[in-house]
């Protein structure tokens, strides 16, 4: 499965022989802005495909920092009851719950409002799974895009 388009890579072979992944147009001032680092292997650099880049648990290494990251601007953005905060990259079938690799986490809301102190990550969520990167809900992946640059 391929990336999101809006997924970013930067040539950070000047530090790591790595690409850092961010959904920013630039590249990140702050490692809480890059999901992630793909290893490129060996040469003179990582040629993306006509489909998109190709994003595998293989060759990509998760950034903890951009994990915290990402869990909060989830966070800030949850109406009433308990939900899941689902993964968009592999949908299950309606009505099911998806795998447990592809939860973010859990959340309560009452009357409209969000408990702040409900919030539940699910530490089996994946960043990057066999079915690729993780994907966001367009809104949350805007909210994201705006906690990132205001990092």
């Amino acid at each position: 499965m391929s990336t999101p388009s809006h997924v970013r890579s930067s040539d950070s072979s000047k530090v790591q022989s790595n690409f850092a992944l961010s959904f920013l147009p630039t590249f990140p001032r702050h490692n809480r802005q890059v999901i992630g680092y793909l290893s490129h292997g060996h040469g003179s650099g990582l040629v993306v495909p006509e489909g998109g880049l190709q994003v595998k648990p293989n060759k990509f290494t998760e950034n903890e920092a951009f994990n915290t990251v990402l869990h909060s601007a989830v966070l800030q953005q949850q109406l009433e009851g308990w939900t899941h905060i689902t993964d968009y990259r592999n949908p299950p079938p309606y009505g099911r719950i998806p795998t447990p690799e592809d939860i973010f986490g859990s959340v309560q809301i009452v009357d409209g409002k969000f408990q702040n102190s409900s919030y539940q990550r699910m530490p089996s969520h994946r960043i990057v799974s066999s079915n690729g990167l993780f994907q966001l809900s367009d809104h949350l992946h805007e909210k994201l895009i705006q906690y990132l640059r205001n990092l």
